[in-house]
């Protein structure tokens, strides 16, 4: 074999052997951005949990200790994508913006720790599936040695008695404006709820007695209007015939 074959052979090896270290460098490339790609929707998917999580509690739930554990849980995943992605300006802005969250719950003021009452059904179910999300995040800080037991038991036990209050009272409120309807029996369906809520659930609560009284007097008030209203009907028919 030629001097010029034996090179020619060498050199093809080489770039045989070059193609394929190329193409491996080139694989290796792709699989770690894919894996960068990977984590930043990972990341970014929690982020929107957190995010509606920190939502429905600043409206179902106010506590600012709770409300500054998220926050600050959102702008470190933030800053965490931004170290990931640093030339990236939806991580630029999000770290901005989680920052602020601060403030809003500074702003709550007098606001603070008096959470809203849910309008309708879906706001109820929204605020019962957070709630329920929050329960576990609050346990898993509690293992992870984040939070104290005692801060993990008082925020749970404010959560579990809220999401049951808010419900009975977001019913009655639903009873008193069917009540305004005139629809009786709408109204005695919500307060009825409400009621069974209360009596069924095995939240300790120092005044459920008397809760429970006054949703049945609420229910009773009902037809006893409405007893009124005929009899006053009747009354007026009397009269007029006695006029004839």
């Amino acid at each position: 074999m030629s001097l010029f074959a034996i090179l020619f052979m060498i050199s093809m090896v080489g770039l045989i052997i070059g193609g394929l270290y190329m193409s491996r460098v080139a694989t290796l490339k792709e699989q770690e951005a894919q894996a960068v790609k990977a984590r930043l929707r990972q990341l970014r998917s929690q982020q929107t949990q957190y995010e509606e999580l920190f939502s429905t509690l600043m409206v179902y739930d106010r506590d600012p200790d709770l409300l500054h554990l998220i926050q600050q849980n959102l702008a470190e995943e933030a800053e965490s994508l931004l170290a990931i992605d640093p030339t990236n300006q939806d991580s630029q802005r999000d770290v901005a913006y989680y920052q602020s969250l601060a403030d809003d719950i500074s702003s709550l003021g007098e606001k603070a720790h008096q959470p809203e009452i849910p309008s309708s059904d879906r706001q109820i179910n929204l605020m019962k599936r957070h709630f329920g999300r929050a329960m576990k995040w609050v346990r898993t800080l509690n293992g992870r040695g984040l939070i104290s037991e005692v801060e993990s038991h008082e925020h749970l036990a404010r959560l579990t008695r809220n999401s049951l209050m808010l419900e009975v009272e977001a019913y009655k409120r639903q009873g008193l404006e069917a009540r305004d309807q005139h629809d009786l029996s709408a109204a005695s369906s919500f307060y009825k709820h409400a009621k069974d809520l209360l009596i069924h659930s095995d939240i300790h609560l120092n005044d459920k007695p008397q809760q429970i009284k006054k949703i049945s007097q609420l229910i009773s008030g009902l037809y006893d209007s409405t007893m009124g209203e005929d009899t006053s009907a009747a009354s007026d028919s009397q009269s007029a015939s006695s006029r004839d």
